[in-house]
């Protein structure tokens, strides 16, 4: 993060730098009528300089929007990376043969059954020896 700050912040001082000095139309416009070559007039100069300053603006604005995808895509990357190491459990099924899910659908299915036929044997279990009792009672009553 700091070296994006950084990079911004050098970005806009060459922006600056070259606008304040391209922003002296007086000196440009001298230096380019020295060169004998070159016959410009003042709004000829004028122009060119409007044009630097065109170019230097879509520069700069090209740079940043990629810096900001940039930083963009590197705050959701650590998004995730956060979501991943809070999330204990792994979210998704991870079986891939579709006879391995009917086998494990089975057993599970099977397994409450017999849960379920165990509970039920116990609680016959318990009245047959309450009805033993009861029994042993009648008889020694007569």
């Amino acid at each position: 993060m700091a070296e994006r700050c950084q990079k911004m912040e050098n970005m806009m001082e060459d922006l600056i730098q070259h606008f304040g000095e391209s922003l002296k139309i007086d000196e440009p416009y001298k230096l380019l009528q020295r060169d004998g070559n070159l016959k410009l007039t003042r709004a000829d100069t004028t122009a060119l300089m409007e044009k630097m300053h065109e170019k230097a603006a879509g520069k700069f604005r090209e740079k940043m929007r990629k810096l900001v995808a940039e930083q963009e895509l590197e705050k959701r990357f650590e998004e995730l990376k956060q979501l991943e190491t809070e999330s204990a459990d792994r979210v998704g099924f991870a079986c891939s043969n579709p006879k391995e899910d009917v086998n494990l659908h089975v057993l599970t299915t099977a397994m409450k059954f017999n849960n379920h036929a165990k509970e039920e044997v116990d609680l016959l279990k318990i009245d047959v020896e309450n009805a033993k009792e009861t029994v042993k009672v009648d008889k020694r009553s007569f």
